[in-house]
């Protein structure tokens, strides 16, 4: 599948060319790039010039840029228009790069996924890279799932009953017991809470990941 990234933009280019770097760009990619010239001179002018070495950088490897202007001082305003951007890309791959910018518009992009994502019931790649390069994480959208009751009570159990990290039949044998429920409902709920991230099953083994130890408040 060809691939839109979505990248926000502040002072720094070399932030924003190091990560395109990284996931090594393709000529059918196309790099959306989100910024404000609002501000002062001084943020007008560091962030026009990293448009333009962005841009030459884009040039010489031969991959086509949209511009996204958002304002940066009306925030649903701003989250609307890259929603929209977003919409004309919805046929391809996406991935988002928050890696500079003001916190208004990091912020604007990253509720502008999760607002696509969520209508569109599909995920998105984001990457998020510390200034210095040193840290960088990788998240998927929605960020936060929607946790039925539930589901929560069928991993608080794998939680208090020392089934983590156990056999998956095993497992379901225990969840089976405890709770009277079937099989199938019980391979249904370890289907779905493993969808939203919050086990994940490794070797047959069942493991409760660190967002599913968030929502238990570990």
């Amino acid at each position: 599948m060809s691939r839109v990234i979505f990248t926000t933009i502040g002072f720094e280019p070399g932030l924003v060319m190091r990560s395109l770097t990284r996931i090594g760009l393709k000529e059918d990619d196309k790099i959306v790039l989100i910024y404000t010239l609002s501000g002062d001179k001084y943020s007008r002018e560091k962030t026009s010039e990293a448009l333009r070495a962005i841009k030459e950088f884009l040039k010489t490897i031969g991959v086509e840029n949209i511009d996204c202007e958002i304002s940066g001082t009306s925030f649903y305003d701003d989250v609307k228009k890259i929603v929209k951007v977003l919409d004309q890309y919805k046929d391809r791959e996406i991935i988002a790069f928050l890696v500079g910018g003001m916190r208004m518009i990091i912020l604007a992009t990253l509720y502008a996924l999760e607002i696509f994502s969520r209508l569109n019931k599909r995920r998105t790649k984001i990457h998020v890279m510390r200034e210095d390069g040193l840290y960088e994480i990788f998240l998927l959208t929605p960020l936060v799932p929607i946790i039925g009751k539930g589901e929560i009570n069928i991993l608080r159990l794998l939680k208090e009953h020392d089934l983590n990290n156990k056999k998956r039949s095993e497992v379901v044998k225990k969840l089976v017991e405890m709770t009277g429920l079937t099989q199938f409902s019980i391979r249904k709920t370890l289907y779905n809470i493993e969808k939203k991230n919050l086990i994940k099953i490794e070797d047959g083994n069942i493991k409760i990941t660190e967002l599913g130890e968030l929502f238990l408040g570990e």
